[in-house]
């Protein structure tokens, strides 16, 4: 009963689920009032929703601080950020890297992250004599959640080689008499910073 002059004001909830999209939504009101004396009166007003379609996206970046290395134990230090650029949420957010192994994360992972919010991670590899061999260090990261597919970047370090090869010959020492033999010793060093192969030594008068 609404006294002349009064409203009355209804709150309806509705659930939504599932993936919306495409044109907007339209609800039509109704509302129906009967006099004392039986007359009807019908008023309607309606309500646009637009639905937006959830989208889930992961996208990851990785960076390494240095650009290149030349000794055996230099670090090479890497920072390692998986984003939610979607407009939902994405739960179990992980970054993994095998060069790097343990990774220092945070927030910690498995990570959920709202719409914008970024993990991140560092981490460090320690350069071997085969990577400086190799010429460079290659690795690939890979960011993963429960709603998308893998993500992966990777990066290139590139080594400075200087190969370099030094040689020490001494021999006996003298006065040596005419038919006397003489013993030499040749010492022959790698001075660089990378395997040399096929190494030879030669001495015309040595045989």
């Amino acid at each position: 009963v609404l006294a002349a002059g009064a409203s009355c004001e209804f709150s309806i909830t509705r659930f939504v689920s599932g993936v919306f999209g495409g044109p907007d939504h339209v609800n039509v009101f109704t509302a129906t009032v009967t006099d004392d004396d039986g007359n009807t009166d019908t008023d309607t007003d309606d309500e646009t929703v637009t639905f937006t379609d959830i989208t889930y996206s992961l996208i990851l970046t990785k960076t390494v601080e240095q650009t290149s290395y030349s000794q055996v134990g230099e670090f090479l230090t890497y920072k390692l950020v998986a984003q939610n650029t979607g407009n939902a949420a994405l739960t179990n957010v992980t970054i993994s890297d095998p060069l790097l192994g343990t990774l220092t994360c945070q927030p910690q992972q498995p990570a959920t992250l709202q719409p914008g919010e970024k993990l991140t991670c560092e981490g460090s590899y320690t350069v071997k004599q085969g990577d400086i061999d190799a010429g460079q260090v290659v690795n690939t990261a890979t960011a993963d959640s429960e709603q998308t597919e893998p993500v992966n970047d990777g990066k290139i370090v590139p080594a400075v080689p200087s190969p370099a090869l030094s040689i020490v010959k001494s021999g006996d020492a003298g006065p040596v008499t005419i038919g006397a033999m003489v013993h030499y010793t040749i010492t022959v060093k790698n001075t660089g910073n990378v395997t040399l192969y096929n190494v030879t030594v030669t001495d015309a008068k040595l045989n």
